[in-house]
């Protein structure tokens, strides 16, 4: 739920790229991106989801959220 600021689509994009070959835990990704979203656009509550997939078929699914004071 946005309040005063929004994200571009592009930026928001090449930002995602930008964890493409970083080697992390996806709970720490995914965190990580919840953190800077949060800072960046300041919104009242907000819900991440990484959907991963990588080598050997492991599929992980991580949701964090975060809910701005009241």
């Amino acid at each position: 739920m946005p309040d005063r600021k929004c994200l571009e689509l592009k930026s928001l994009k090449l930002y995602f790229w930008s964890f493409r070959d970083e080697g992390a835990f996806h709970e720490a990704v995914t965190n990580r991106i919840l953190e800077d979203l949060v800072a960046a656009c300041q919104p009242r509550r907000m819900t991440v989801t990484g959907d991963f997939t990588c080598g050997g078929g492991l599929h992980t699914v991580v949701t964090v959220s975060h809910e701005a004071a009241t």
